[in-house]
């Protein structure tokens, strides 16, 4: 995959500002990357694996693999990226050894994009990116990224857990989860798993099926459905399983 031919494309003839631009690119990268779950685990995995995912360079002009640790997501895609299609002056904080970034400066103000720590799948589960704040620690305005063609639910929608809305809020989420054509990994299932728990909403388990592939049902207890997060052609997909009728 060609991502500067590719995102060039879809620039094209769209009057953003450099600001834009950069959160247009940024949340386009959220929709495509994955963490690579290995590297947590690396107890798991040989030497020579975790050693390849930390020392993995990336050719944005040709990828062929979504999965990103911090350092070569900021080092070999966002920053040459931002570089390629926008004028921002931009910098990697960091290094191999700890966590790394991209820093852009527009005039004065200094800005941190920083994906890597749950931005992939908040962008994938139609969540607005929380990453990307200014040094100062304020947000972009939320009318930006509708502006730039990104519709996101609003942080107060999703941090709003009372009994009258909480299911309506999660079956939404079910929805973009198994309609989106992002490509979903099990760092994203695992952040989703996470949240859905922090919700409080349902009951879940973990399964493995005959073939070692991961198998999560989720149990709303709100209105008794059965979902279940299952891989298929190497992506995950939220499906109804169950709905019991009163």
């Amino acid at each position: 995959m060609n991502l500067v031919e590719m995102l060039s494309r879809e620039l094209r003839d769209k009057h953003f500002t450099e600001f834009e631009r950069v959160r247009y690119v940024y949340n386009r990268c959220c929709q495509i990357f994955s963490f690579d779950a290995r590297w947590n685990y690396f107890t798991l995995f040989s030497d020579e694996l975790i050693k390849e995912i930390e020392e993995r360079k990336f050719d944005v002009k040709n990828i062929d693999s979504p999965l990103v640790i911090c350092h070569s997501f900021s080092r070999y895609i966002l920053k040459p990226l931002l570089d390629e299609l926008t004028g921002a002056k931009t910098e990697v904080v960091g290094s191999k050894q700890g966590h790394s970034y991209v820093k852009a400066y527009f005039g004065s103000s200094r800005w941190n994009l920083d994906a890597t720590e749950g931005d992939f799948p908040r962008v994938k589960m139609g969540l607005a990116p929380m990453g990307f704040q200014q040094e100062e620690g304020d947000a972009p305005s939320p009318d930006i990224d509708e502006e730039i063609g990104f519709k996101f639910i609003s942080k107060h929608r999703y941090q709003d857990i009372d009994s009258t809305n909480g299911y309506n809020f999660m079956g939404k989420v079910a929805q973009i989860i198994s309609t989106s054509k992002c490509k979903y990994h099990y760092s994203d299932i695992a952040f989703l798993y996470n949240y859905m728990t922090y919700l409080n909403r349902q009951a879940t388990k973990t399964l493995l099926d005959d073939k070692g592939q991961l198998y999560r049902t989720i149990h709303f207890t709100d209105n008794d459905e059965d979902y279940v997060l299952a891989k298929q052609n190497g992506e995950y997909v939220l499906q109804l399983v169950k709905r019991v009728t009163r």
